[in-house]
């Protein structure tokens, strides 16, 4: 027999309307988007807040200037206008696509800028919402949730600055989870395509930005837990299981590959393409910080300090 999922508190029933959750999604964009018009044009753009959408100019404007620059991986501009990895190893440039369609309605200036941004924080909230709604979370605390998320002027200035690009795949994460929820809510395993699906968002949040590939294991651990919940016993069907959520990851984060592969052969074989990437490491290692451990956990607690008592966002 297999077992009911657990009820708390603050759980729905399964059956409830998502009415209620699609409001609190729709709530929580209008909060953002009121403290997100405050002062649009404020802060100003620089490079790294803004790349690589900047080269929606170079994807859309016929007359772009020749020189524009393009600071992407060898090899990894196509057309000269749509680049597969930027011009960093440990993310890509995903943003750039979903902006796109932004800057053709609006065009390429700060507003239309400021409006991409406010477009990834959106997908966030709204991923969020349905993950909430897959949870069985009841409509009033996932409202309190997405609305203090909203709030939060930490969240809404990584949106307008580089922050962003590690705030945004939260997205792709959330809709991870939420698919396995979703097949879990039902008490019964997941269909192989929902088992792909799951690891291909996961691994696109991976592709988005590195330190993604760091929530693997809890997604593993979040995953084992429910095929327990709803009856899969013995490791061989929960290692199937795995397996195409392995496999779907490994789709969702291969474009990584394709850059490498492509920077590979702009850079005369792996070997080029090795010794350029240990130099920039080099050169990353020669900017860090200097201090022993202490210095650098005293370093980390500072930051962590200005973050809760909004110091951070006064500098800003």
């Amino acid at each position: 027999m297999v077992p009911a999922p657990r009820r708390t508190p603050l759980a729905a029933t399964p059956s409830v309307r998502p009415w209620p959750h699609v409001l609190a999604a729709l709530l929580a964009l209008l909060v953002l988007w009121t403290g997100f018009s405050r002062d649009l044009r404020l802060p100003g753009l620089y490079m790294d807040s803004i790349n690589p959408e900047y080269l929606a100019v170079r994807a859309l404007v016929e007359d772009a200037r020749p020189d524009t620059p393009a600071y992407v991986l060898p090899g990894n501009l196509i057309a000269g206008k749509y680049p597969v990895l930027a011009g960093s190893y440990y993310h890509g440039p995903l943003q750039f696509y979903v902006a796109l369609p932004v800057y053709a309605v609006l065009g390429t200036d700060i507003v239309a800028a400021r409006v991409g941004q406010f477009t990834f924080g959106a997908l966030v909230l709204l991923a969020m919402a349905l993950l909430l709604r897959k949870a069985r979370v009841a409509p009033a605390p996932a409202a309190a949730a997405l609305v203090l998320l909203a709030l939060d002027p930490a969240f809404m200035l990584a949106l307008k600055t580089q922050g962003y690009n590690i705030i945004w795949p939260l997205a792709w994460l959330f809709l991870a989870l939420a698919v396995v929820e979703h097949w879990a809510g039902r008490g019964r395993p997941p269909a192989a395509w929902q088992s792909l699906l799951a690891g291909l968002f996961a691994g696109v949040a991976f592709f988005c930005y590195f330190v993604f590939l760091f929530f693997v294991p809890a997604l593993a651990i979040h995953l084992v837990g429910h095929l327990r919940a709803t009856g899969v016993r013995g490791w061989k069907p929960a290692l199937g299981v795995v397996s195409l959520h392995g496999l779907g990851f490994a789709i969702g984060c291969a474009p990584y590959l394709w850059g490498y592969q492509r920077a590979a052969a702009a850079t005369s074989g792996w070997d080029g393409f090795l010794a350029s990437s240990r130099g920039t490491m080099e050169s990353l290692a020669m900017q860090a910080a200097p201090g022993g451990t202490w210095d650098n956990l005293a370093r980390t607690w500072r930051m962590v300090r200005r973050v809760v008592d909004d110091e951070w966002v006064s500098r800003m």
